[in-house]
């Protein structure tokens, strides 16, 4: 190669080096995707692929130009990469065969092959990553491959996104506001077997107020609070305060983990070098690198068979401070919604809840701290208590939860 070629190409290897440093989510996110928000590319692993594969072929260039890459190395690169693909495909391959014939055929299909209908329909919220549309009526379903339901039913919400049950109110009613997840908010059941509804029935001078939403943590809780804006749509100043706390997968959705793709745009909370909640913005905002780690294995996963065989999630282990965070943001919750009403802030454990060894310490902080804790204890293994095919607590355990919380507010407003 002359003198002048070798220059040229040279330029161009170094131009491909430069172009894969500045081709990656970050550039793309502030200077392509309108909103900001690089969650809506589908297919966000290949921005690294893509990346990769540039700044490869610009080193290959310069060293060839350079004369610094000999043809057996070159032969030994390629031969070394093609081996690699090799091995991906062949993993590939034998995890979808294997998948297919021992978990059967649609356990590679999104959810296993389920239909699913209206199951998620979310507004995009700054402060809390998404929220329910309001004044809706949602006709969910969700069904297995063949056709059989699993379930069929309506969620109603009101001008606040809050799912509402029809529920008679009273001026003179006091109030209980849930917090939490799909199972405070009634995933997979109509109005008569929620929680909220049995609540309300068996305690008639209460209107339940639910805040709770479908892949929450327990960050939007302490993000609403923080807000201040439930005096003026809660209508009674005294009540009772309750978080729905289930695990595994809340301390998940609050420290941000590939379990949870949906949520990297949920509030992130830390604790500052006085061990106290300091509110940051979202996980994609805050903990960028790391989060867009988890975004691309998260989709990476989705289309791997192996992957999936192996459902490995990241971070692998919970950590002590992990489960201290999460204390702190209860303890702050409890704060703030005592300083905003005449009323006593609740944990209330689900009794689906696993009991591992970070919700036992969790446990133990809360009570250490006098943190008024509600446990009514199941069988969490037991199918008697889920949705069949889905998981999701039923009507069964809702009213045995709401009959146990309706002798416990009995006792504490009548002690004799």
């Amino acid at each position: 190669m002359c003198k002048k070629y070798s220059r040229i190409f040279s330029i161009i290897g170094i131009l491909f080096v430069v172009i894969s440093f500045l081709i990656n989510p970050f550039t793309i996110q502030q200077t392509i995707i309108p909103d900001g928000n690089l969650q809506d590319i589908n297919k966000i692993y290949f921005v690294y692929i893509l990346e990769f594969l540039l700044f490869c072929f610009g080193i290959y260039i310069y060293l060839k130009s350079k004369k610094l890459l000999k043809k057996e190395v070159s032969i030994q690169i390629i031969m070394f990469i093609s081996f690699i693909m090799a091995c991906v495909l062949f993993l590939e391959y034998t995890s979808f065969l294997g998948g297919t014939i021992f978990l059967g055929k649609d356990y590679f299909k999104p959810a296993h092959g389920l239909i699913m209908k209206n199951i998620w329909i979310m507004d995009k919220d700054r402060d809390l990553g998404y929220v329910p549309k309001k004044n809706d009526v949602r006709h969910a379903i969700k069904a297995y491959p063949n056709g059989k339901t699993i379930f069929d039913v309506t969620y109603t919400t009101d001008i606040y996104g809050r799912r509402i049950i029809n529920q008679p109110n009273s001026l003179n009613n006091k109030h209980i506001i849930l917090f939490g997840c799909s199972f405070a908010f009634g995933e997979g059941l109509n109005d008569q077997d929620t929680f909220q509804y049995y609540i309300q029935r068996l305690m008639p001078g209460y209107f339940v107020y639910n805040y709770a939403v479908s892949g929450y943590g327990p960050q939007q809780m302490l993000a609403v609070l923080e807000s201040k804006r439930l005096p003026q749509e809660v209508q009674s100043t005294s009540g009772i305060g309750v978080y729905v706390l289930f695990e595994p997968n809340s301390i998940a959705r609050l420290i941000g983990s590939t379990e949870i793709p949906w949520g990297y745009e949920f509030p992130y909370y830390t604790l500052d070098k006085n061990q106290e909640i300091m509110r940051k913005e979202n996980f994609f905002s805050d903990k960028t690198p790391l989060t867009y780690l988890y975004s691309t294995y998260s989709d990476l996963r989705n289309k791997s068979a192996f992957l999936q065989l192996l459902n490995i999630n990241f971070p692998l282990t919970i950590k002590e401070k992990d489960v201290f965070l999460f204390y702190k943001l209860i303890e702050k919750s409890k704060k703030l919604y005592e300083e905003q009403f005449d009323g006593t802030f609740y944990v209330l454990i689900h009794p689906l809840t696993e009991y591992s060894n970070d919700v036992v310490k969790l446990i133990c902080l809360l009570v250490d701290h006098h943190i008024p804790i509600l446990q009514y204890p199941l069988d969490p293994t037991s199918k008697e208590y889920r949705i069949v095919g889905d998981g999701h607590p039923n009507g069964k355990v809702n009213q045995l939860l709401s009959e146990y919380m309706a002798r416990v507010f009995a006792k504490v407003n009548n002690p004799k």
